[in-house]
C-alpha cells in the first residue's frame, strides 16, 4: 500500500517502513519552530497518506510552548485558526486516551492537509511534534506516511513608530 512517496522518490516518513503497525503503538517526530519578531503566522502543508482503523488509530499534531514540558492538540492552541482537509472535533480515535486526529485508510491517493497558526511572536519558539498511536488490537495497519511537509512564513511589512505627542481635538465641545 504504501510503495511509494509524494513526488520525491523514496524519500518519506512513516510509523514503520517494514512491518505493520504493532498494537499499541505510540510514535512521533519533534521540531522546533523559531518564529521572526515581524512573523505574523505560519502555514502547515502537509502531504500525506493513511493506514489505520477508523476511529481507533490514527496521526494528530502537536504543540509545545514550554520547551516539550507540556503538548496540546494543535487544534486546542490558540493560535490554530484556519484549516483545510485536517481533522477536527468530529474526528477522534480511541487510542492511548481519545485524541482528535487523521484516521481512516487513504492509500489510494494522497492527502493534501493545510492549517495555520496565528504565531506567538516576538522571535518566541514552540515545538512541534506529529504522533501515531494505534489502539491495543491494531496489528494489520501501515499507519501514517507523510510524503512531504511544507511551512510557509507571513511576515509583518509594517514598521512601528513611536511618538509621544498630545492630541487636539478642534473644536472641543467641552470647553
Amino acid at each position: 500500500l504504501f510503495d511509494e512517496s509524494y513526488n520525491s522518490g523514496a524519500k518519506a516518513i512513516m510509523t514503520d517502513s517494514t512491518d505493520l503497525v504493532p498494537a499499541g503503538t505510540r510514535s512521533g517526530m519533534r521540531f522546533t519552530v523559531d518564529a521572526h519578531p515581524v512573523m505574523m503566522g505560519i502555514e502547515f502543508n502537509i502531504w500525506h497518506k493513511l493506514d489505520t482503523k477508523r476511529d481507533t488509530s490514527g496521526g494528530y499534531w502537536e504543540i509545545s510552548r514550554d520547551g516539550g514540558t507540556t503538548w496540546q492538540n494543535v487544534i486546542h492552541d490558540w493560535c490554530f485558526w484556519h484549516s483545510t482537509n485536517f481533522y477536527d472535533s468530529s474526528n477522534v480515535i480511541t487510542a492511548d486516551g481519545g485524541h482528535y486526529a487523521f484516521s481512516g485508510d487513504s492509500t489510494d491517493t494522497w492527502m493534501h492537509s493545510l492549517f495555520f497558526m496565528d504565531w506567538i511572536g516576538g522571535g518566541d519558539t514552540a515545538h512541534m511534534r506529529w504522533v501515531y498511536v494505534s489502539d491495543s488490537s491494531d496489528s494489520l495497519s501501515e499507519g501514517w506516511m507523510i510524503g512531504m511537509l511544507t511551512l510557509q512564513g507571513s511576515w509583518s511589512s509594517r514598521e512601528e513608530i513611536m511618538q509621544r505627542q498630545a492630541i487636539s481635538v478642534f473644536p472641543n465641545l467641552t470647553s
